[in-house]
């Protein structure tokens, strides 16, 4: 019983020890602020606070999108990202102790060129060259990646490959990028394409970059007839995993030249990091404005607000989590200013649709450009 005692007491002296011993740690990024605007192709510098008392840091690492980018191990604690492509980044720090303890900054949002709330595909437009893109062949498939500025598609570049062989299977030649899921988030890719393949299939996925190498998407397939959007496809994620791939499997047609451009991934659980209400004309943005719904939840009805600088063809579509399109709300050439449409809950055959929660998908297409926005719904019986 003494022993016992003995041992007992001994654990709990061990114990404060090691409660003592461990290290008090904060850190934030100080610089740049929340929500701030570069422009395309900048660079970015990221300014860190790192605290600890009694131990001592081991590193500070940079994260955007939730993929780690860059990291350091003294001061000076700032970190340069050069040729920073557009799209909307949200950057973390981690810290981590010489004994192992870890701590996170609160997350800072910022765009970077003419990007779109929620956008974590990046360099989407290929404006900044190839980065962070690359092309994967296998089966002995020969092709090469290229930045055409002269395509003419949505911007003033696009993506070009050129399959001279197309290996022994479909998914021999792909176009990547690293990638970042999260549990139960839900997730709308499009693209535009064009191929001098009639008729040939363009298959997108986000797949783990490791084995069992498991599918975080269906495996969406669009059938490129000619220049034009592809999309909106939505999924769910199963899971969360920080160390993914963005793919583009391009098919085995040899002797065919693939253009894409526009690519762009909205996490829709990003879009509410604020509220973008349509605003006047003296104080809006150039960008197309997309509001939360309201009510929301709803039921019998809920209106959508939106608002467009420009004029522009708009299409809003209503989608069920499983990327199945329910109802088209609007399709029309509309003018700038606040525009705004009711849904009733029910599909293209004026028929109830189950509860639960949607999404509504907003395409803007202007003349020179191409924006989606997105945000969830939810009805109640």
């Amino acid at each position: 019983m003494k022993r016992s005692v003995c041992l007992f007491v001994a654990m709990l002296v061990l114990a404060s020890i090691m409660a003592v011993a461990q290290p008090v740690m904060s850190v934030k990024i100080t610089s740049p602020t929340p929500g701030i605007h570069f422009a395309k192709c900048s660079e970015i510098v990221i300014t860190v606070d790192p605290q600890i008392q009694g131990g001592e840091i081991k590193n500070v690492s940079l994260y955007r999108n939730g993929i780690n980018v860059t990291a350091k191990s003294k001061s000076p604690w700032e970190m340069k990202l050069k040729n920073q492509p557009p799209g909307y980044y949200v950057f973390t720090v981690r810290m981590m102790a010489k004994t192992g303890e870890v701590v996170y900054s609160d997350p800072v949002p910022v765009y970077v060129g003419d990007a779109e709330k929620g956008n974590i595909a990046v360099n989407g437009e290929f404006d900044c060259g190839q980065a962070p893109w690359s092309l994967l062949l296998q089966g002995g498939a020969v092709a090469t990646f290229e930045i055409d500025t002269a395509a003419g598609i949505s911007s003033g570049a696009a993506a070009v490959v050129t399959i001279d062989n197309g290996g022994t299977a479909d998914w021999h030649v792909e176009l990547q990028q690293p990638f970042a899921v999260d549990s139960g988030h839900t997730y709308i890719i499009s693209f535009t394409a064009q191929t001098t393949q009639n008729s040939m299939p363009i298959i997108a996925w986000v797949q783990m970059n490791r084995d069992p190498w498991l599918l975080y998407s269906p495996a969406i397939s669009a059938t490129v007839e000619a220049l034009s959007d592809y999309g909106p496809f939505s999924f769910v994620s199963p899971a969360t995993d920080h160390q993914t791939l963005l793919r583009f499997n391009l098919g085995n047609y040899g002797g065919t030249i693939v253009w894409l451009d526009n690519i762009q991934v909205i996490d829709v659980n990003l879009t509410g990091l604020e509220d973008r209400k349509p605003m006047n004309a003296q104080t809006a943005p150039y960008r197309s404005l997309l509001s939360q719904n309201y009510p929301n939840p709803f039921n019998p009805g809920t209106t959508i607000q939106y608002w467009l600088p420009e004029e522009a063809d708009v299409t809003l579509t209503m989608f069920n989590l499983k990327g199945q399109a329910v109802r088209k709300l609007v399709q029309e050439n509309q003018r700038p200013g606040d525009h705004s449409v009711l849904w009733n809950g029910t599909n293209e055959a004026g028929e109830r649709v189950p509860s639960g929660v949607y999404v509504y998908h907003l395409k803007v297409r202007t003349a020179d450009r191409t924006s989606t926005l997105s945000r969830k719904i939810m009805l109640l019986e």
